[in-house]
């Protein structure tokens, strides 16, 4: 997959705003990168095409300003200045010499890394263009992320349902899918889209884990019968795993309970209410009641089977005792 990466100017020598935007994202989540109650990245977004700038240069000394204002110039203004001496070193322009390739090493790996994971390909220029920035602005892997997957429809990375197979994006999705699924849920594929983005820009496992304890919440409402066996960290797809053992011995086939058995997996999730109006979970012989007398259960050759053996083996006991 071909996504080009940002360009800051347009053929016709205009500034391409969106891409400029996007070019700070990565400031976005940023704690200290506020200007009183603002932060650097909405005045960015805010107000960029009410200044009127002609040049990307004109921008950049702009957020420059913006910038020196915040904690982050603060801790990071001194060691930013210092990288800009270190970069016209001995040098000038702003050609590709051996020593700058040297200065942006790991910066350049970092993003080489996850271009290929996302299944991204950008040109070598591009790639040493964000290895520069990601050098000036002391960008570690996290923040690479978030600079290559913020800017929404516009940003360099999609999850959507028509990600490439074999991506980070697309093992994002099949993880976020399986949670939803153990909790029966069939969530809407902007749900999945904004929480691979979460995970990827995020601790993967942080936010995994929010969104399981989130789904479980809900699951705990919905299914008061099971709500402790969900508190103590079962999903409802664990707690129907236990009764698939008897579903087999009836039918002679394992349940499809996110589909073909759905409406019997919500039966068996909602339990039995009580006298007092309080909800308990189906017991084993309960639970077998509701499939033979289940509208599947009619046309099952195992309990057609059963039944005639049953019937047979009365009519033969009754003939022997009558006489028949």
């Amino acid at each position: 997959m071909v996504i080009e990466p940002i360009e800051e100017e347009t053929g016709d020598g205009t500034l391409d705003r969106e891409s400029l935007i996007r070019l700070y994202s990565w400031l976005k989540d940023r704690e200290d990168m506020m200007i009183g109650d603002r932060h650097v990245y909405d005045i960015i977004a805010e107000d960029l095409e009410k200044q009127r700038f002609v040049t990307t240069e004109q921008v950049q000394n702009w957020v420059a300003s913006l910038m020196y204002q915040t904690d982050y110039y603060k801790k990071n203004g001194t060691s930013r200045l210092g990288k800009e001496q270190e970069w016209y070193e001995g040098e000038e322009g702003e050609g590709w010499s051996g020593r700058r390739r040297g200065l942006v090493k790991v910066q350049e790996q970092l993003i080489r890394d996850e271009l290929l994971n996302l299944g991204l390909e950008w040109t070598e220029s591009q790639i040493l263009k964000a290895a520069r920035i990601a050098w000036q602005e002391s960008m570690d892997e996290e923040d690479i992320r978030r600079f290559l997957a913020e800017g929404g429809e516009s940003s360099h990375i999609q999850f959507g349902e028509d990600v490439e197979g074999g991506t980070t994006q697309a093992e994002l999705r099949t993880e976020i899918l399986g949670i939803y699924d153990n909790y029966l849920i069939d969530p809407d594929d902007n749900v999945i889209n904004e929480w691979a983005r979460r995970a990827y820009v995020g601790n993967e496992t942080e936010q995994l884990d929010l969104l399981r304890s989130l789904l479980g919440e809900q699951a705990e409402d919905l299914y008061p019968a099971v709500a402790e066996r969900i508190r103590a960290g079962r999903s409802p797809l664990d707690i129907l795993g236990s009764y698939g053992s008897i579903f087999y011995s009836v039918m002679g086939y394992q349940p499809r309970w996110k589909d073909e058995h759905r409406k019997l997996a919500l039966d068996i999730l909602s339990g039995d209410q009580k006298e007092d109006g309080t909800y308990t979970p189906l017991n084993a012989n309960s639970f077998a009641y509701r499939i033979r007398t289940s509208p599947e259960a009619d046309y099952n050759p195992n309990i057609f089977n059963d039944t005639m053996d049953f019937v047979n083996t009365m009519g033969t006991l009754m003939g022997q005792t009558t006489g028949i």
